[in-house]
């Protein structure tokens, strides 16, 4: 989800930063289906992106629009849980467990790069919600920390969020 803020510089281009919010989350099991262990884990990025935007069309109350850029990430926020399930003898019932909670610290800063075609639905002239699908780039931060971003650096995202625009 994000919250940006354009500056037009023609009626064709743009440029736009803001703030945004990421949260990745993912469960590792080990064992059987009755008799397992493993952790579950959340990481919370806030990030700041910079990018040029190009108007393929737009009306009164709706735009389209080419965008590519940038961002960086801060980790502001990590836990990983561990997690599992034993099954007694005691009439076939399965224990669900849960503990050892611990922060996950991400230190290094997360860049990208990204490409999107968006859509605009505008509220007003200077405000408006948008969604943007597509593909993004992720550096190895460096950290110890596996995520998606570093098994999968290419991916494809969509970005939602409220944008305030600066005329020019």
């Amino acid at each position: 989800f994000g919250a940006s803020l354009r500056f037009d510089l023609s009626d064709d281009w743009a440029v736009e930063t803001g703030v945004t919010y990421t949260q990745l989350s993912s469960a590792t099991r080990s064992g059987t289906e009755k008799n397992n262990y493993g952790w579950e884990e959340k990481l919370h990025y806030v990030g700041i992106p910079l990018k040029v935007n190009r108007n393929i069309w737009s009306n009164k109350r709706f735009e389209v629009y080419a965008s590519a850029g940038g961002a960086v990430e801060k980790c502001v926020s990590g836990k990983r849980s561990i997690i599992g399930s034993v099954s007694t003898s005691n009439a076939g019932k399965d224990e669900q467990f849960s503990g050892g909670e611990e922060n996950v610290k991400v230190k290094p800063l997360q860049w990208s790069l990204s490409a999107a075609a968006g859509a605009q639905f505008k509220i007003t002239e200077k405000l408006g919600i948008y969604a943007e699908p597509g593909v993004v780039y992720y550096f190895d931060d460096g950290s110890n920390v596996n995520t998606i971003r570093k098994e999968h650096p290419f991916n494809f995202n969509i970005q939602l969020g409220v944008r305030f625009t600066l005329p020019k």
